[in-house]
């Protein structure tokens, strides 16, 4: 989830299938579309979307019967379960502009598809087009948002900010846009109002009885909690930043970088023994092939503060072992898809070599794949591609003698919106990469520095070594924070500040 999506918060109950449905058609409309629109009516959506598609391949179809005939072929696909095809031809609807007879006509179809996927992308790209002021309010709160989100997108925060601010405060939607606020507000060091941005949604009440929705403003008021203590802990207010960094909700997604938070805290404010326990629960266990973290340079750090160089240096190797192969192969994998001005290039070929058989692609481990895939255009490139895969299945399964005459156009349409999403989702996979790549490469130079602390190291203090061998705060050790507090694995930054 993340205010990205739309999920259940997005109201499409009956105002927003309100919108503009008038069915009347044109006066002069042309009789096998009269008879193909009474077909879909009659609830034979496949027999309906033949008799469409045919119609729509004469180049003497009147304009407006044409949109007609595109309109009710996509609402016929959806019928049958074909949703990304009857999104592309609402989406090819709506690209003509207001000016088409159907384009409010298509507009609830492509709310519906958004909110059945959780994926507005397709429509984010229309909706500028949409005045909200010509709709009931309920939808003006969705356009708003939906147009406020395209902005965000876009960089142009400052109609970002105009746009949600319109959201009104009884809608299921005004978290998600305060949550947009309180970032764009932080952005530009508006530090007292984006606190108070973050806070309006960490204190959001659930407006739905729906379980997937309370779950995601759950995470939501988690990571706008998270969001508070970062400002104070920028600012410098220490004893604030920690407040709120201990109220994020334990088990949340941001709940890890909460805990690293407090360990370098403790580590600045002199408390190594608290920094130990809070950066083993937020790094354990470090499985074999695990993707090194902070919090284990935060733990090597703090059994080094209370003279237990042995230890640290057995944190540091093992970080070390699993840092350096993994950020050299990453290196490896992005230097052939740079060119002299270090932009992307062949960015599908990259996308072929993460998705093939490790045989013929990258072969990176499991929790590697979990960390790329925390980046969140690359977790929508996949997840937009699967949809098209999934599809692309669907058409096959259809009905022997509706397949003869619709599959081959479908398909091509499929695969051409397959080809694009590659391509997309290629960029993506090489930035994810990439950001990995420069924070290993970070990570390393920080391991090198406390080894070499480590090295420097002559003597600890007569009280430090009286410290028992076999410390409760030991890595490894069976006396652990309780396991509800050791969330693994690693799924990198948090999704919702890479949008």
């Amino acid at each position: 989830m993340g205010p990205l999506h739309l999920g259940a918060a997005v109201p499409f109950r009956a105002a927003v299938i309100a919108v503009a449905l008038c069915w009347a058609g044109a006066a002069h409309a042309d009789p096998a579309l009269e008879q193909a629109v009474a077909l879909f009516r009659d609830h034979k959506p496949a027999e309906a979307s033949r008799q469409l598609t045919v119609l729509l391949s004469d180049p003497d179809l009147d304009p407006i019967d044409h949109s007609r005939a595109r309109y009710y072929l996509a609402r016929s696909l959806h019928n049958l379960g074909l949703v990304q095809t009857a999104q592309l031809e609402l989406l090819t609807l709506m690209q003509q502009g207001p000016e088409d007879p159907y384009f409010l006509h298509a507009l609830p179809g492509m709310l519906t598809i958004a909110r059945q996927t959780g994926d507005p992308a397709a429509l984010l790209t229309v909706v500028d087009a949409v005045e909200p002021a010509n709709h009931p309010p309920l939808v003006q709160a969705s356009l708003h948002y939906l147009q406020g989100l395209g902005a965000w997108e876009r960089g142009d925060y400052a109609r970002a900010g105009n746009l949600l601010e319109r959201v009104p405060n009884d809608s299921e939607l005004y978290p998600r846009a305060r949550y947009l606020q309180g970032l764009i507000l932080s952005k530009f060091e508006k530090e007292k109002s984006a606190v108070a941005a973050f806070r309006s949604v960490a204190d959001a009440a659930p407006r739905s009885e729906d379980r997937q929705e309370r779950d995601q403003l759950a995470e939501l008021a988690a990571l706008a909690t998270l969001q508070i203590g970062r400002i104070y802990d920028e600012l410098g207010d220490i004893e604030q930043a920690e407040h709120f960094y201990a109220k994020v909700q334990r088990g949340s997604a941001p709940w890890d970088e909460a805990l690293e938070a407090m360990a370098r805290i403790d580590l600045e404010q002199g408390d190594p023994s608290s920094a130990l326990r809070r950066s083993m629960s937020s790094s354990w266990p470090v499985l074999a092939r695990a993707v090194p973290r902070t919090a284990e340079l935060l733990h090597a750090q703090a059994l080094t503060a209370l003279c237990r160089p042995g230890e640290a240096r057995a944190v540091l190797r093992s970080f070390d072992e699993r840092a350096l192969p993994l950020w050299t192969q990453l290196a490896q994998a992005t230097a052939p898809h740079r060119d002299e001005r270090g932009a992307w290039q062949k960015p599908s070929t990259a996308w072929a070599n993460w998705t093939s058989s490790p045989s013929g692609g990258w072969s990176f481990s499991t929790p590697v794949f979990e960390v790329l895939l925390g980046n969140q255009e690359l977790a929508e490139a996949a997840q937009r591609l699967r949809r098209i895969e999934d599809e692309l299945r669907l058409l096959e399964a259809q009905d022997t003698t509706w397949k003869r005459s619709m599959v081959p156009p479908l398909r091509r349409q499929l695969e051409g919106e397959r080809a694009r999403l590659r391509s997309e989702g290629g960029l993506a996979l090489l930035e994810a990469m990439a950001d990995v790549e420069a924070e290993l490469g970070l990570l390393l130079g920080l391991s090198e520095a406390l080894r070499t602390t480590l090295f420097q190291t002559d003597e600890c203090s007569d009280q430090a070594t009286q410290q028992p061998s076999a410390d409760p705060d030991a890595w490894g050790s069976e006396h652990q924070e309780e396991p509800t507090l050791m969330t693994w694995p690693f799924t990198g930054e948090i999704w919702a500040d890479e949008i």
